[in-house]
């Protein structure tokens, strides 16, 4: 009986780990679709078209969308420091989003929009090291970038928006930080 019980759980494991190692490799072979897809829409050579002036922290995304339309409006807000003193930072955004505006707190700044890049310039030169933020208002409906990258469809009837495309190919944010 002990030898049966051994055996089944060996077979057990063995399994198991089969399944884990098919679920890895799943997981890396969805990733490097999602990097390579990604990389096949941007221009540049290490995958990113944003100025290298400046560090982002972090992004706080709000948006409204309507699970039945394929559409988004969105605000992000830009966290970020200044690698080199400038009067202009660049982003990836995506050519079919719309920017309505761009504000460095209550200052509207000019922008250029074009290519897949959002240039923004500020209203004097920023120094190195110092911590600021912008927020660009935006809206359009995404592009679809790869597999999963926003799709809007219904389930049980109900209309339904997702996105797993993280961090390759999403276009809910619609900015990407410069690869570092």
């Amino acid at each position: 009986m002990r030898i049966i019980f051994g055996a089944i759980l060996l077979m057990a494991l063995h399994v198991a780990a089969q399944q884990t190692t098919d679920y890895c490799k799943s997981v890396k072979d969805i990733a490097m679709m999602e990097r390579i897809n990604h990389e096949r829409i941007a221009n540049s050579a290490n995958g990113t078209l944003a100025s290298n002036n400046f560090e982002v922290k972090y992004y706080r995304c709000e948006w409204e969308v309507d699970p039945a339309v394929y559409y988004i409006t969105g605000k992000v807000t830009a966290y970020f420091v200044m690698t080199a003193s400038s009067s202009s930072i660049s982003f990836d955004l995506m050519s079919s989003m719309t920017v309505d505006s761009v504000k460095q707190r209550t200052t509207l700044l000019t922008k250029l929009h074009s290519n897949n890049v959002l240039q923004v310039n500020l209203p004097g030169t920023l120094n190195a090291g110092i911590l600021d933020s912008v927020s660009i208002y935006y809206k359009g409906p995404p592009a679809n970038t790869g597999f999963g990258s926003f799709v809007q469809t219904t389930h049980a009837g109900a209309p339904i928006i997702w996105t797993l495309s993280e961090p390759y190919g999403s276009r809910l944010v619609a900015l990407q930080e410069r690869a570092r």
